[in-house]
């Protein structure tokens, strides 16, 4: 019985990296966002954001997303209540008019992340992520008109 008890004890001790993370935060070049992360693979995340401007009425939005190498020698104190964790990969974002007078506006890019999570237990937790990326950036659907592009983002929120 002891035996047992004790395993029950240590395996309770253990935790993992996160599968999934949600939040919200501000961010650039729009201001409030609302974010998700998911992990599609042992060291692979794609995360999807919407941010809204500060202008009321809201004309239009944007959609981001990334896709990240969140390497294991890149996650300090992981197995442990609380952790670190880094990834690289490629990102972007789209403008779409909501008002439908204007073009689109894309941007693309690489990616970069930083991801803190203190576990409650070890299934839920509290996460704060920081990211930010670079790359072209344009109007519409055609290649002229191609200017520098850059995006950050603050989130705090849950782990799972």
């Amino acid at each position: 019985m002891f035996v047992f008890l004790a395993s029950l004890s240590a395996a309770a001790q253990h935790y993992q990296a996160p599968n999934s993370i949600v939040g919200v935060g501000v961010g650039y070049p729009t201001l409030i966002t609302a974010r998700g992360e998911a992990w599609i693979g042992d060291q692979v995340s794609t995360e999807i954001g919407v941010t809204w401007p500060s202008t009321i009425p809201i004309q239009s939005l944007t959609i981001d997303t990334a896709l990240r190498w969140r390497p294991d020698a890149l996650c300090i104190g992981c197995g442990g209540r609380g952790l670190l964790s880094f990834g690289a990969g490629a990102g972007g974002y789209v403008v779409p008019d909501l008002t439908l007078t204007e073009s689109w506006r894309f941007a693309a890019g690489g990616d970069l992340v930083g991801t803190a999570v203190f576990w409650i237990n070890t299934t839920f937790g509290l996460q704060a992520s920081a990211r930010a990326g670079g790359g072209p950036g344009w109007v519409g659907l055609g290649t002229t008109g191609i200017t520098p592009a850059i995006w950050a983002h603050g989130t705090v929120g849950l782990a799972f």
